[in-house]
């Protein structure tokens, strides 16, 4: 499903569910209001308010991390008449009750409810167990089958009341204790990232026209390409500070390259953009750019295509270091993170590096990624890219890419 253009699972919407009878559910997100872009991960039950139903806390990955969802119902008050809260206590089994089933009788309708522990991805509900009675004035039967088959009955429980019941027969009502106030404070979704650093678990070699075109190899040196097009006008800026910045880089081994993928028919314009933008600033004179040819910049595409696992992934501005024997070390979504660019070199560019550490986070990779190159040739062989094909055929012939 990703290679297919599929969401990574991430920055998506909410979503909620009503069961309307059987198997059957409607998609209620929009309508609930929980639909919102907070990109959650865990979720959580528990009767904050003790009005007798169940609120909802929300972990959420992206922002605002916690979010609180009051459950508000028309004329419930306190421990409302229409709800019966039980916490089971354990003797002779685990003291938590964990796996204890209860099954509550009131009216014609009967309701079951399990102890679990740990019931949602990195979360924990209430151990409470919570009974909506509905149209219930009163319970009828309690009934409690313990860890390990023992079943107990409870008598004297009210609709509306909250008790806890101990392995044995002993039942106490526990008053309900007001949660802390909760303030609502203004929370924006966290802004997407400017820049995305993705250091490439294996290194992917590079065809010998996609390095002669870009300024080559060159023993001890990194080359760091940064991607353009006229139609992109963040790029423009990109190019004035790498520019400006090229002669520093050199110094510490790393040399810059600018290649424009923009059609050849486009070239003239591109170029003409490109001396507007940056004026007669001396980082002008500092730019090596060179134009790709429709066969270059297809590769390109399928490169990137081929890193991310992703269809029409190309999104400008992007840039690639390269290392000193023309692999693919490191993919710069975005804007350049120039705090660490030399950092980068250093460490995947200029020298060899153990592999088990590689990452923009800190640990050690445990089991390697074999890359699908043979996938890959066939993908570049089809789009017309014979050389290339051809390159990464005999590149997983010599065992790279693993």
């Amino acid at each position: 499903m990703i290679e297919s253009g599929g969401s990574w699972s991430g920055r998506e919407r909410n979503c909620a569910f009503l069961n309307t009878g059987g198997n059957r559910f409607s998609d209620i997100s929009a309508l609930s209001g929980l639909d919102l872009p907070d990109d959650a991960r865990a979720l959580a039950q528990c009767d904050w308010d003790g009005d007798g139903d169940l609120d909802l806390w929300f972990k959420n990955r992206t922002g605002p991390v916690l979010r609180v969802w009051r459950n508000e119902r028309a004329n419930a008050g306190a421990g409302g008449p229409q709800a019966l809260s039980l916490l089971l206590v354990g003797k002779t089994c685990n003291r938590d009750a964990v796996g204890a089933r209860v099954t509550v009788r009131a009216g014609e309708k009967s309701f079951v409810r399990e102890v679990v522990a740990g019931d949602g991805f990195l979360s924990q509900s209430t151990r409470w167990l919570v009974f909506g009675l509905g149209a219930a004035q009163q319970v009828d039967e309690v009934s409690v089958r313990w860890p390990g088959g023992e079943v107990e009955a409870f008598a004297g429980l009210s609709a509306g009341g909250r008790y806890r019941l101990e392995q044995g027969g002993a039942s106490e009502a526990v008053p309900f204790k007001a949660a802390a106030e909760l303030a609502a404070k203004p929370a924006e979704p966290l802004a997407a990232p400017k820049s995305t650093v993705v250091v490439l678990r294996t290194p992917l070699p590079l065809p010998v026209t996609f390095n002669r075109a870009v300024g080559g190899v060159r023993s001890g040196r990194a080359r760091l390409v940064q991607v353009w097009s006229r139609n992109c006008p963040d790029c423009f800026e990109e190019l004035d500070q790498s520019a400006q910045s090229a002669a520093t880089w050199a110094a510490a081994g790393l040399e810059f390259s600018a290649l424009c993928v923009d059609a050849p028919e486009h070239h003239a314009e591109a170029q003409e953009l490109l001396r507007a933008a940056l004026g007669s600033s001396a980082s002008a004179r500092e730019l090596p750019s060179v134009f790709a040819s429709a066969q270059l910049a297809e590769l390109l595409d399928l490169l990137l295509e081929h890193i991310v696992a992703r269809p029409g992934a190309r999104a400008l501005p992007f840039s690639l270091l390269v290392d000193s024997t023309g692999t693919a070390q490191v993919l710069y979504l975005g804007p350049i993170p120039r705090e660490r660019v030399l950092g980068d070199a250093r460490s995947y560019g200029l020298q060899p590096h153990d592999p088990r550490s590689r990452g923009a986070w800190p640990g050690s990779w445990l089991f390697g990624q074999t890359r699908d190159l043979a996938g890959f040739s066939r993908r570049l062989r089809e789009r017309g890219l014979t050389a290339e094909a051809d390159f990464y055929r005999d590149v997983l012939r010599m065992g790279a890419g693993r």
